[in-house]
């Protein structure tokens, strides 16, 4: 006959091994509180890298929606569910990690410069006017841009952005 304390041992360990088959690969890779609060990984950016559609917002209201061309013109419009503001066009250029621009109103808005951060396998890019609120809320896509998967088509945003928005409810 067993000792209590080896079953509550074998419990144990089948519990844990339970936990760990049940948590999602985002979660094994990157702790949650690692994954909010880690240093950004910046380095010099190809181009290329960068091209695509990007988003940010609520998802409910307050929505930027970032296409950086090959042809190195950047279209930006803010909008949500009732509204879409005038579309605004400039031209970029990349400098180290950062994405810059000399529209003045894109700087009233977003700051001079988006920063080109690495995140798990996904890159982000930052506006400077949200930096602090970075720094304390983490990567979310409520503070900086995520690539769009869809394009055009929809809004589709990488696993990782969807498991950063389940941990923060």
């Amino acid at each position: 006959m067993r000792s209590v304390g080896a079953v509550c041992a074998a419990f144990a360990v089948g519990m844990a091994s339970l936990v760990a088959v049940n948590r999602t690969s985002a979660e094994q890779r990157v702790p949650a509180a690692k994954d909010r609060r880690t240093s950004p990984t910046r380095q010099d950016v190809e181009p290329g890298r960068v091209i695509g559609k990007w988003y940010m917002g609520t998802m409910t209201g307050v929505d930027c929606n970032v296409s950086v061309n090959a042809d190195r013109t950047l279209t930006v419009q803010w909008g949500g569910c009732f509204h879409q503001d005038p579309v605004i066009k400039a031209t970029w250029k990349i400098s180290a990690d950062k994405i810059t621009w000399s529209d003045a109103t894109l700087k009233k808005r977003l700051g001079p410069h988006l920063s080109v951060v690495g995140v798990g396998k996904n890159i982000v890019l930052v506006p400077q006017s949200n930096e602090s609120k970075v720094k304390r809320h983490g990567y979310h896509y409520e503070y900086c841009f995520w690539r769009n998967l869809m394009g055009d088509k929809g809004l589709e945003l990488p696993k990782e952005a969807r498991e950063l928005d389940k941990r923060r409810r």
